[in-house]
């Protein structure tokens, strides 16, 4: 939330500068590409299981389809299709447009339906990050904030 908001907040500055008063069609389309950044996410639900009557658990990793809602150095939001349960580890690989990867396990924090999207919304709190990929999320998040998202 607090992102959307910082976003908005810079769409209203660039707004005033530019002297613009009536919302027209460019800037619906400049505030569409500020709150909507630019990067991929491959998700993995991790399950464990037992065969056999087995003793012993193994962890497996599943893709699940979903995309990034927002994004900061504690977690993300996501919106998957199917719902997920608090608590739940995920795996996330994290493409970054500037070209770096962040690979970091996550867990379930909340989850709500978005019924008129066909699909659910999620928080996912990172496990502590590894200090380089924190640092790669920080300078795209200042980019996306010097830039407007753009």
């Amino acid at each position: 939330m607090v992102r959307r908001q910082a976003d908005r907040d810079l769409l209203a500055r660039l707004q005033l500068a530019q002297g613009e008063k009536d919302p027209g069609k460019e800037t619906r389309r400049k505030q569409r590409r500020a709150i909507r950044h630019n990067c991929e996410v491959r998700i993995a639900l991790r399950l464990s299981h037992a065969a056999g009557g087995s003793d012993i658990w193994e962890a497996t990793e599943h893709p699940i389809k979903g995309r990034i809602l927002d994004l900061s150095i504690e977690g993300c939001q996501l919106f998957v299709g199917q719902p997920l349960e608090i608590g739940q580890e995920l795996s996330l690989v994290i493409a970054l447009r500037t070209g770096h990867r962040v690979e970091t396990p996550g867990v379930i924090r909340w989850t709500k339906a978005v019924p008129q999207k066909n699909g659910f919304a999620c928080g996912v709190q990172f496990s502590p990050l590894k200090p380089k990929d924190e640092k790669h999320i920080m300078a795209f998040l200042k980019e996306l904030d010097a830039t407007i998202g753009m």
